[in-house]
């Protein structure tokens, strides 16, 4: 299963508040008003964030699946951590690629840190990887937006998972 937050890519008509590295909006030229002007994340939405990747990942593994893809590409909140177009942060997780990567590294950590180590019958023969995808639903507050999952059927070796 895929697990993934849009960050600053939330359609300007959704409801809550649209989160990224910094306040920089998305500017595809004319379209750019289809989408949310973000906030910059304070440090305790980013570790909280980085926390609830963690449960969606614990949950998925409740329900039955046997491995997640951390989705860190495509534009979404953790690429936007990566890129220093977006990211213009000046505390632990802006400026140098190693504190921009931060925010990628705690999730990938604290998602190995939830879910239970591969066993034979579960490993793969690809490594662990972290990738990318799309969209979010807030859980229940606009103060703390969840990252959404969804099923990805096209790279089940890509799913992170507990190192053996």
């Amino acid at each position: 299963m895929q697990i993934n937050h849009p960050g600053r890519q939330v359609a300007s008509d959704m409801p809550g508040v649209v989160w990224g590295p910094s306040d920089i909006g998305v500017s595809p030229g004319k379209h750019s008003g289809r989408f949310g002007r973000p906030t910059a994340m304070t440090p305790r939405q980013i570790e909280e964030t980085v926390a609830r990747y963690a449960v969606t990942a614990r949950r998925a593994e409740e329900a039955g699946f046997d491995g997640v893809e951390v989705h860190a590409a495509h534009g979404y909140l953790l690429s936007q951590f990566l890129s220093p177009l977006v990211d213009k942060r000046t505390d632990q997780w802006g400026g140098s690629l190693e504190n921009r990567a931060r925010m990628l590294l705690d999730v990938v950590r604290a998602v190995r840190a939830a879910v239970s180590p591969p066993s034979p019958s579960r490993s793969s023969s690809t490594p662990p990887t972290s990738s990318a995808a799309a969209s979010t639903t807030p859980a229940g507050s606009s103060e703390c937006p969840n990252p959404s999952a969804s099923t990805s059927s096209n790279s089940p070796a890509a799913a992170t998972r507990a190192p053996p």
